[in-house]
């Protein structure tokens, strides 16, 4: 699909493209959860807002990831996962009221969720060095999202919602047109027979070889930490910031200056340490501040531990144990597949986790989901297997 040549280029056009993308879409999304929660959605809401687009893209990423590989092109469907996100955009800003609107817009949306698995087997596609590359990658786009989710609130409580959603549009359009005229893709010449029946049973049929359902195991219960984690958390942080939305927005983002400088040495130390051994390291980190940021209602404490810049190294450390675990000739269905594996499950634990929170208070989710992080790091202990260089 790429040249050796081109691979720096198209590393480049991924990485631009993305994060042009990625700048105009966290002005609405940063701040998007306490907008809903102030329109008076409910934590159970909130988390089915989170949760159902998730099950969806169980099927509907699978499916794209196994037509990306079955006719061996990727930059078509990356560009029509840009493209299909428009008219959404465009329904959030003139047609969404209440958060009921915005959930079944997310739903739509979500049926045509095509990059989860073809995004990641295209990055890989460019270098060797799947740890780096995934470094840099995240760094790029952590620089974007987190300068656009700065003024995320400011921008939201003096313009509204509507008009952040059409920014996104703008970006969208932008990043379409920098992919298109700068990816290089060849063809290797050779004629795909795609066979719809083929597309549908590789769809159905989620079959993994022994190391991936390991690792799947494992990327199972950091979904469900995070679903514990995220939203119990983003939100206990508003509330501390007197549901301040500019505050809110800022430190969100400021937090996200330290993943910014951290995502390239991650990769590298990925590289160099191994993607096992830094999974690990993070899952353990993990295991010590998700307690601490339970306890605490001191706003400084709570912002210093969310500022924690572990979960890019987790990120590099999981996607490359994925990509090197997966089928060469099928990398974007395999790696769709445990994405898909882990949202459902995600999915899940987000509608769980917003019950437990209205039923049992913030504080319990966390220490829910530390004892998930705490189940992934002994399966991960296990699995001496995944101890790929």
């Amino acid at each position: 699909m790429t040249l050796k040549g081109e691979n720096r280029q198209n590393f480049a056009s991924l990485a631009v493209s993305r994060s042009l993308k990625g700048f105009f879409d966290s002005i609405p999304n940063t701040i998007l959860t306490p907008y809903l929660y102030d329109l008076g959605a409910s934590f159970t809401l909130l988390g089915s807002f989170r949760a159902l687009p998730s099950m969806i893209n169980l099927i509907s990423s699978r499916f794209w990831g196994a037509v990306s590989d079955a006719t061996n092109r990727r930059k078509p469907f990356i560009l029509l996962s840009f493209l299909l996100s428009v008219p959404f955009f465009l329904a959030y800003a003139f047609i969404a009221s209440s958060p009921e609107d915005y959930l079944l817009i997310g739903i739509l949306n979500s049926l045509f969720s095509i990059e989860a698995g073809i995004m990641p087997a295209t990055i890989a596609s460019t270098s060797t060095r799947l740890g780096r590359a995934f470094g840099d990658y995240s760094f790029a786009t952590s620089v974007a999202w987190t300068s656009g989710g700065i003024f995320s609130g400011w921008f939201v409580e003096h313009y509204g919602i509507n008009q952040a959603f059409l920014l996104s549009t703008l970006g969208t359009l932008l990043a379409s047109i920098t992919l298109l005229f700068t990816y290089k893709e060849k063809n290797d010449g050779k004629h795909h027979n795609v066979k719809p029946q083929k597309i549908v049973q590789k769809t159905i049929s989620f079959d993994l070889n022994p190391r991936a359902k390991k690792l799947a195991l494992i990327a199972v219960f950091t979904a469900l930490r995070s679903a514990f984690f995220g939203l119990p958390a983003m939100m206990k942080m508003y509330a501390l910031l007197g549901r301040s939305k500019t505050s809110y927005s800022i430190i969100l983002s400021l937090a996200g200056l330290t993943s910014i400088v951290t995502s390239p040495l991650y990769g590298r130390a990925v590289d160099r340490f191994g993607a096992r051994n830094s999974a690990i390291t993070s899952l353990l980190v993990y295991t010590i501040y998700l307690p601490l940021m339970a306890l605490t209602n001191d706003i400084t404490l709570f912002a210093i531990l969310w500022a924690v810049p572990i979960g890019n190294l987790e990120y590099a450390a999981l996607m490359s144990l994925k990509v090197k675990v997966s089928n060469p000739s099928g990398k974007a269905t395999d790696i769709g597949t445990i994405e898909a594996i882990s949202s459902l499950f995600s999915a899940f634990g987000n509608i769980a986790a917003g019950i437990v929170v209205d039923r049992l208070g913030i504080a319990s989710s966390l220490f829910i989901a530390t004892a998930f992080d705490a189940m992934a790091l002994l399966l991960l202990f296990r699995k001496t297997d995944l101890l790929i260089r």
